[in-house]
């Protein structure tokens, strides 16, 4: 292919830049001297002089001391057009060397994994480099949390493990990025947050280890939060939310403490969460609040106590309740009224009043 036909649709701009080198220079040049050129021109982002030596006989697909393509040091360049153009050009990538997706993500341009990724229909998102890291480890290491969502859409795995059994996860927490943190924690199995490295550090470990304060609620004062309200340790709440727990932090149900506590009926919980900020109407992943928990468990006092805060009565979890647990509740108007014309609305079988 000549090179002129690989420039469609480029900016305008990157053609107008003059080539450092003239056409008859270039001709002077033997075969092995063009390619040696074009391979330092890849780098430099000069359309018309990569353009000019692909034309002059520079091999497109010639390598590197370490084996690698040129498309490999373009991407590594962030040379987006010039990558465009070796590949319309007939260049070629070897996965088991080209990390390309690597390069990307370490530069956090997701604009030429896309190219990359659209270009080359067997590229392999969740491939490792010499240290088993995939994209998605480069990225979380350095931060890049709009790099991890691309890869993820693409199929790329959040748990893998590289060859010091540190996760994506371990990296973000190693490097304090809560962003990267927080997302991987939302994509990732929940015993991600528990794996241990071959140090056998955890993500909150490794948090610690580096002073990395703003990440020890996501990370494990959140767990903590979590049991306290579960075995209704007030004095263990208190100290957790002191520290700085976030009091509405959900768990892989999107079960809140609040939530916790109101299953189990553990009043002086609710009321020290309460206290604290806690959200009455949260709703975990199925759409339930603390109130149908309570509600479902049969806490008849948690349940008037999250009324009297404000917790709506539209209770998701009335379909399947047996009169058993109801039954706790028909001597309290102010809860069995709002549930009965809930009920009513819902239009089903179940019989509450």
């Amino acid at each position: 292919m000549n090179s002129a036909d690989c420039f469609q649709n480029l900016d305008p701009i990157f053609l107008e830049t003059p080539p450092y080198l003239s056409t008859s220079a270039i001709c002077r040049c033997t075969g092995s001297q063009i390619t040696g050129l074009l391979k330092s021109a890849v780098p430099s982002g000069n359309l018309n002089l990569v353009a000019s030596l692909i034309d002059h006989g520079g091999n497109v697909n010639c390598k590197d001391s370490e084996g690698r393509s040129l498309i490999s040091l373009a991407v590594q360049a962030g040379q987006i057009d010039v990558v465009k153009v070796l590949i319309a050009c007939g260049c070629v990538i070897d996965g088991s060397i080209d990390k390309v997706l690597h390069y990307a993500a370490a530069i956090n341009r997701v604009d030429l994994m896309d190219v990359l990724c659209d270009s080359f229909e067997n590229i392999e998102v969740n491939s490792a480099d010499l240290r088993g890291r995939t994209p998605i480890h480069v990225a979380a290491s350095r931060g890049h949390v709009e790099v991890i969502r691309f890869c993820v859409s693409a199929g790329g795995k959040t748990g893998v493990l590289d060859h010091d059994a540190s996760s994506p996860l371990h990296l973000a927490a190693q490097e304090g990025h809560l962003e990267t943190t927080e997302y991987l924690l939302d994509c990732s199995d929940y015993s991600v947050k528990h794996a241990v490295n071959k140090e056998g550090k955890t993500a909150f470990s490794l948090a610690v280890d580096n002073g990395h304060s703003h990440l020890y609620d996501l990370l494990h004062m959140g767990d903590v939060l979590h049991r306290a309200a579960r075995v209704d340790d007030v004095n263990g709440i208190k100290s957790c939310l002191a520290e700085g727990a976030e009091v509405n932090r959900s768990d892989q149900n999107g079960w809140t403490p609040l939530h916790r506590a109101a299953f189990k009926g553990r009043i002086e919980s609710v009321e020290v969460l309460l206290h604290h900020g806690a959200r009455v109407n949260a709703v975990d992943n199925a759409g339930h609040t603390p109130l149908d928990c309570a509600v479902e468990a049969g806490h008849m006092q948690v349940a008037l106590l999250l009324i009297a805060h404000g917790a709506c009565a539209k209770v998701k979890s009335l379909r399947g309740i047996g009169p058993l647990n109801m039954d706790c509740f028909k001597n309290h108007p102010s809860l069995v009224k709002p549930l009965c014309q809930e009920e009513k609305k819902s239009e089903t079988d179940v019989s509450v009043c």
